[in-house]
């Protein structure tokens, strides 16, 4: 797992792509692997500030995107969040963890 700080300013769309590596550094082929990420003001909360609509985009090269729409990152607090995005098998039989970090969520000055 790999781990990388995320900066999110409300009111402007947030998006971020990734390539998910095996250990030598080589993509992973995620054909029929399920994504899923959420920010949260702390790990052990029930509820997410968002969801970080992960997807994977390119399944052959590994590549991942993450994004909040501009209505989405208006609404979360300033301050400091956590987040991880986790991607299961595509057997279903394995749920990795592949990026988690802190979020740092920055006010918006035009409205």
């Amino acid at each position: 797992m790999d781990t990388y700080d995320l900066e999110i300013y409300q009111g402007q769309t947030f998006a971020l792509s990734l390539t998910v590596r095996d250990d030598n550094g080589v993509p992973l082929n995620l054909n029929g692997v399920q994504v899923s990420g959420y920010l949260k003001a702390r790990y052990s909360d029930s509820g997410k500030l968002a969801d970080l609509n992960a997807t994977v985009l390119e399944p052959a090269s590994g590549i991942v995107g993450l994004g909040i729409s501009f209505s989405g990152t208006e609404v979360l607090p300033v301050g400091y969040a956590f987040y991880d995005v986790e991607m299961l098998t595509a057997d279903s039989m394995s749920k990795v963890k592949i990026l988690a970090g802190k979020a740092s969520i920055y006010p918006e000055a035009t409205f």
